[in-house]
C-alpha cells in the first residue's frame, strides 16, 4: 500500500498517552507532571522517531549555497497552524506534509497539541531528530 508509513505513524500516534495534563507550579511557573508521565513520554517518542528515521529518508541541508531548501516555506505554515489544522492535514491520505515536514509535523502535535512530556536529554532518538530538522526549524 502506497502510503503504508503514514497510516503506521497515525496508528502509533493514535497510542500516545492522553488522559493526563499537566498542572502550573505556579511560584517556579514550570509544568508538573504525576510521577511517571515523563518516562511514558520518552517511550511514546523513541517508538514513534524510531520508526520515523528508519522510514523517512534525511532531509536536504537547509541552505545549498544562496538557495534556501524548497521545504523551508512548507515548515513555516506547518508551525503556524492551529490544533485542528495540523491534525486535520496530519490525518489526511494522501499526505499533506512534504516527506522532509512530516516528521516536524509529528513532533509539533506532540509538543504542542498533546503537551507530550519529554525531556530531549533523556531522549534516545532527539539528537538524530535535531541533526536532521534541527536547521530547517531554526530557518523557519
Amino acid at each position: 500500500m502506497k502510503f503504508t508509513k503514514h497510516i503506521h505513524v497515525l496508528q502509533l500516534l493514535s497510542t500516545v498517552p492522553r488522559d493526563v495534563k499537566p498542572t502550573r507550579d505556579k511560584a517556579c511557573m514550570n509544568w508538573a507532571w504525576p510521577d511517571g508521565w515523563e518516562q511514558k513520554g520518552h517511550d511514546a517518542w523513541d517508538h514513534l522517531f524510531t520508526y520515523i528515521h528508519a522510514n523517512w529518508p534525511a532531509p536536504c541541508s537547509v541552505m545549498v549555497g544562496d538557495t534556501a531548501c524548497t521545504d523551508v516555506p512548507d515548515c513555516r505554515t506547518m508551525l503556524n497552524m492551529g490544533a485542528e489544522e495540523l491534525t486535520a492535514k496530519l490525518e489526511s491520505l494522501p499526505p499533506y506534509f512534504s516527506e522532509v515536514i512530516f516528521p516536524v509535523a509529528v513532533a509539533r502535535y506532540l509538543l504542542r497539541d498533546r503537551l507530550l512530556c519529554i525531556n530531549p536529554h533523556k531522549l534516545a532518538t532527539f539528537t538524530e531528530f535535531h541533526n536532521r530538522y534541527g536547521q530547517i526549524i531554526q530557518t523557519c
